[in-house]
C-alpha cells in the first residue's frame, strides 16, 4: 500500500498539476514535497485542503 504522499504525488502527476499548482496560496511547493516525500504527515486542515485541490474526498488518500 501507498503512502499518502505517494497517493498525492500520483494523483497530482496524474492531473498535470504541479506542486506549486497544488499549493496554491495556503501552502508551499516546499511543504507539498516534504508530504509527497513521507517526511511530514499532513495535519488534517492540510490534507483536506489537498484533497479539495485534487478534486478527491480525504477517505481517497487512506
Amino acid at each position: 500500500m501507498s503512502s499518502i504522499g505517494g497517493r498525492i504525488r500520483k494523483l497530482r502527476k496524474e492531473l498535470k498539476m504541479s506542486q506549486n499548482e497544488l499549493a496554491g496560496k495556503e501552502l508551499t511547493k516546499g511543504t507539498i514535497s516534504l508530504i509527497e516525500n513521507g517526511k511530514v504527515k499532513p495535519t488534517t486542515r492540510t490534507l483536506q485542503f489537498i484533497a479539495k485541490q485534487l478534486g478527491r474526498p480525504v477517505s481517497f488518500f487512506y
